[in-house]
């Protein structure tokens, strides 16, 4: 504008990506003008939970809910309300968070339900508990003749079950990413150059589109990304908006950005989306009281709802055969 003042411009307002509920949370939000171009839809659900744990427990039973159930190959057997004209699959859900810290206690949901997910973010796997502890059983273990590198590794999988090192969740993860690495034309099974290729390797460099998954993945990460169901999670003053300190901001730019990446987070949402929060969880160190994210109370109240139906039952925790 200042280097062509005579020129027009032309303000892009119209959101076809989000039903109209969410698009005009999101703008509002914002204070940014929005053409609502869909129709309204569902309400924004928001969830207040009693722990991290139950947080997690609730997105679960909300996903099989909306799925209509997963056990034996039922999932996506019902459209339920969101992305009309095709069956959901897992890979149209997204749970999003503002710490990578707190994926584990969402993995471990998962993991007990029996739903597939993928962790995508910017972090280098070579810090990753299931990665490092099949790596030490692998060069713990002498290679006999001609045996394959996926093989051993498979193998070391199976020995750091046995250690305390990882869960079962991350020693699958961490056997997938090894697994592609080894059979990759870089590494071609060669256990040093295995080694280089994980110190330079992020989670997000294993992420597959078109795996029917669960996306569990940062606001940050997940700019560019559009889901038809979408749950931010953590919706709590000191994690949205992010602070080191108390629940206030001095820097004004800070919060500026704060307020653009919870904006990011909803427009993901075609269809549904969750916005989650819990009454203590684990951070930095110790089981806190947070309060809710003031981001909340500027959502009209009529584009909102604080119930959610879900149907699951109480079942008997089970562990997935990752191996």
């Amino acid at each position: 504008a200042q280097d062509f003042p005579s020129a027009g411009i032309l303000r892009l307002a119209r959101n076809y990506r989000s039903t109209g509920t969410i698009a005009a949370a999101a703008s509002g939000f914002i204070g940014a003008p929005c053409e609502v171009v869909r129709p309204m839809g569902k309400p924004i659900v928001a969830h207040a939970a009693a722990s991290e744990a139950s947080e997690a427990d609730f997105i679960v039973a909300a996903i099989e809910d909306l799925l209509g159930g997963h056990d034996m190959l039922a999932a996506g057997r019902n459209a339920g309300d969101a992305n009309a004209g095709r069956p959901l699959g897992f890979a149209d859900c997204a749970v999003l968070y503002r710490t990578d810290a707190q994926a584990a206690v969402l993995r471990t949901a998962f993991d007990r339900a029996g739903i597939p997910f993928m962790k995508s973010s910017p972090a280098s796997i070579i810090d990753h508990p299931g990665v490092n502890a099949i790596l030490d059983a692998l060069n713990a273990t002498q290679a006999e003749p001609g045996a394959a590198l996926v093989a051993r590794i498979a193998d070391a999988a199976e020995a750091a079950r046995r250690t305390d090192k990882a869960d079962a969740a991350m020693l699958g993860e961490a056997k997938g990413w090894l697994s592609a690495l080894a059979a990759s034309d870089p590494v071609a099974g060669d256990p040093a150059r295995l080694a280089e290729a994980v110190a330079l390797s992020t989670e997000a460099d294993f992420r597959d589109g078109r795996a029917d998954r669960v996306s569990l993945t940062t606001m940050h990460a997940a700019k560019g990304l559009e889901f038809p169901v979408v749950f931010v999670t953590g919706m709590e003053a000191g994690l949205v908006p992010f602070s080191w300190g108390a629940s206030t901001f001095e820097d004004e730019a800070t919060l500026a950005e704060e307020r653009r990446l919870f904006y990011v987070a909803m427009t993901r949402a075609r269809d549904r989306l969750f916005l989650t929060r819990a009454a203590e969880r684990f951070w930095r160190g110790a089981v806190r009281a947070l309060p809710a994210s003031p981001f909340l109370g500027e959502i009209p109240q009529d584009l909102m709802t604080s119930e959610v139906t879900t149907r699951r039952k109480a079942r008997p925790a089970r562990q997935l055969d990752l191996f």
